[in-house]
């Protein structure tokens, strides 16, 4: 078992490729450092806290997250409130902390964007549930969560995939990062009026600019000898896919089994 950092990049349902990917690598690595951003935060603190590839995936698959939709603001920032997130976020993480698991050997990077500011913010201290709910507070679709005397939104604003600063922070030869965001169907035929005018066809020019964004960026050198880097095809998936859930997430398994 070799020690690694793990890396996970956000992409909202994209994200239960991590979960896949994760029941291969832990059969391989241990992990005792762990970042993540927005799902990537989900993942890879549950895993940081103790909970198996397999376990994390019976409690995703085990939520109705329609149920959890029907929590809606009264302000002006947010169509929810993620009440009812932040209460499921509380059931999985017992109010652990991350001092808490620096007692124990293992450090947790969260990264979210301040709403104010929209400067990058790590998080690294307190409770491991709050740093998450702010990582993933998507703008518009939940209100900004304040901590730290700050309004965080989710960290993809200001970079999805934070390799960089796990190169900075982490001392270690392995880097293992996840990156479930930025592939692209280069077959899509964009003379295509049909690509265009419906409401499918929009929401597929929206998932191919978000993942170009992402894509856009990341400063780092993927060539790196302590990297490595794996971007399974999920092409065909969207991030709002969450009736696709089980399909995605064993295209990520069936990635790490092929390639690692």
């Amino acid at each position: 078992m070799q020690k690694s950092a793990l890396v996970l990049s956000g992409g909202g349902g994209l994200g239960l490729a991590h979960v896949g990917a994760l029941k291969i690598l832990e059969k391989n690595f241990d992990f005792d450092y762990y970042a993540g951003v927005s799902a990537g935060a989900i993942v890879s603190a549950s895993h940081a806290v103790g909970y198996s590839a397999e376990e994390i995936s019976e409690i995703i698959h085990s939520q109705n997250f329609f149920s959890l939709a029907f929590d809606f603001s009264g302000s002006n920032f947010g169509i929810l409130r993620g009440k009812k997130v932040y209460a499921l976020l509380e059931e999985i993480f017992h109010g652990k902390t991350f001092e808490e698991l620096e007692s124990q050997g293992k450090m947790l990077r969260i990264y979210a964007t301040d709403f104010q500011t929209g400067e990058r913010v790590e998080i690294s201290s307190g409770k491991i549930s709050e740093a998450v709910m702010a990582s993933l507070s998507v703008p518009v679709l939940f209100e900004p969560f304040l901590l730290q005397k700050k309004w965080l939104v989710d960290g993809g604003l200001s970079g999805n995939f934070p390799v960089s600063e796990t190169l900075e922070n982490y001392s270690g030869e392995k880097i293992l990062g996840i990156d479930v965001a930025t592939s692209l169907d280069f077959s899509k035929d964009f003379s295509q009026k049909k690509f265009f005018g419906k409401i499918t066809g929009i929401q597929n020019t929206l998932e191919r600019t978000f993942r170009i964004l992402f894509k856009s960026q990341q400063y780092f050198d993927e060539k790196n000898p302590r990297l490595r880097i794996f971007t399974p095809n999920l092409s065909t998936f969207k991030t709002i896919d969450i009736h696709k859930l089980k399909e995605i997430e064993d295209a990520g398994e069936t990635y790490i089994e092929k390639n690692l």
